[in-house]
């Protein structure tokens, strides 16, 4: 039997490994190859050039002929048509990703590994940014991001921060939220209960504080997240819901004083409902996804 066909490339047409399978099996003619798969000459040209499909009927014409199964057919046209139907990408989705997502924040979330390509490959990243996002135009990426961020209960200094930016940091603090393990279902009561031995903790060593206090959430289901303050963002707190668990969010480069804990206070007191301006939030069972207030 001749070498099986090398060529991986998914962009060529699948009728050119039938021109390699024709290189590899000296005197046999296109010519020859046509009259063996009782086709003419013409259709066998405009299949290799891949002007005509593979169908289940010359794929099976093909194995009987090059020895290769009619699966191995019909999968690298499959996978060719597929090439063939990816995004487009237009200069409205490149726009919409440039004006959405500054350098610094392509850069976070390649850090983070939440993306792998760059600006180097603009056509790559608009895709990949929309495969992350799951949509499929600029108008619903605009809408999806602004979503998530009004979902998130954000605070600092929101207005000040370009939407992109906004969605990034929490794009970040989501992918570590994804990373914490073994949290029990949410108990509502045990998190009021823990209020006054929360209280406690405000004097303790500063060294130890975001330790306990991740610790003691945790045992009401409740993800604790002290994130560094990135440069130039602006934000300071936020919360969402984790598959029914909620996400507490505080920036940990103030431990040491008073604005942290009022921070943590608030953000623990919107999950209960007793903010005067926030309505109590209904967190769903564990399996379960769903936004806050989406």
């Amino acid at each position: 039997m001749a070498v099986r066909p090398t060529r991986t490339s998914l962009i060529l047409p699948p009728g050119t490994y039938v021109e390699e399978w024709l290189e590899d099996n000296e005197g046999m003619t296109q010519t020859e190859l046509a009259l063996r798969l009782d086709v003419s000459v013409k259709h066998l040209n405009q299949l290799i050039r891949g002007h005509v499909r593979i169908s289940r009927e010359m794929a099976t014409k093909l194995e009987l002929v090059t020895g290769y199964t009619v699966e191995f057919w019909l999968t690298l046209q499959a996978r060719y048509e597929a090439r063939q139907s990816e995004i487009e990408v237009t200069e409205e989705d490149s726009d919409t990703v440039t004006s959405l997502f500054p350098k610094q924040c392509i850069s976070r979330l390649r850090e983070t590994g939440l993306i792998r390509c760059s600006w180097r490959t603009p056509e790559k990243l608009v895709e990949e940014l929309y495969r992350l996002l799951q949509v499929a135009s600029p108008r619903a990426l605009v809408a999806v991001v602004e979503r998530q961020v009004s979902a998130a209960n954000l605070h600092g200094a929101v207005s000040d921060v370009p939407l992109g930016e906004r969605w990034t940091w929490l794009a970040i603090v989501r992918n570590r939220a994804n990373k914490v393990v073994d949290v029990p279902r949410f108990d509502r009561r045990r998190l009021r209960h823990l209020v006054p031995e929360l209280q406690g903790i405000t004097k303790n060593n500063p060294e130890t504080v975001i330790e306990s206090v991740t610790a003691l959430l945790k045992t009401a289901g409740v993800i604790f997240l002290a994130e560094l303050e990135t440069s130039g963002s602006g934000l300071s707190t936020a919360s969402f819901d984790r598959c029914g668990n909620p996400v507490i969010v505080v920036t940990a480069s103030r431990k040491q004083d008073g604005a942290f804990w009022l921070a943590v206070f608030h953000q623990i007191a919107q999950v209960l409902g007793d903010d005067e301006n926030e309505a109590p939030r209904k967190y769903r069972l564990v399996g379960e996804r769903r936004e806050i207030g989406a």
